[in-house]
């Protein structure tokens, strides 16, 4: 069989930007599965919201500062991009009908 190959432009550099909170737990992941080495996935999330909740509002105000700095870092690669490539059309695709 052929495959018909869609060339896709390159993706940015940077990924996309997340949430304060998603900042902290990129940064104590790790810590927290070390600790609780058994536990699922879901767990070590719920941890690590128990945690981003009990955390005070100067803390957060870093993390939030985090966000922002990674946020422009973002938005200027997806310029950078489309400045080089173009804007890229997002389509959305339609559902199929069942007749």
């Amino acid at each position: 069989f052929f495959f018909l190959m869609i060339r896709r432009p390159p993706r940015s550099t940077q990924s996309r930007s997340s949430a304060a909170s998603d900042v902290y737990k990129r940064q104590v992941y790790e810590k927290v599965k070390q600790a609780n080495p058994s536990s699922k996935m879901t767990d070590l999330t719920k941890i690590i919201s128990n945690q981003w909740q009990e955390i005070d509002e100067d803390s957060k105000k870093k993390y939030e500062e985090l966000h922002q700095e990674k946020k422009k870092e973002y938005e200027e690669s997806v310029r950078e991009y489309e400045d080089k490539h173009g804007k890229i059309e997002r389509k959305r695709k339609s559902k199929k009908s069942k007749d």
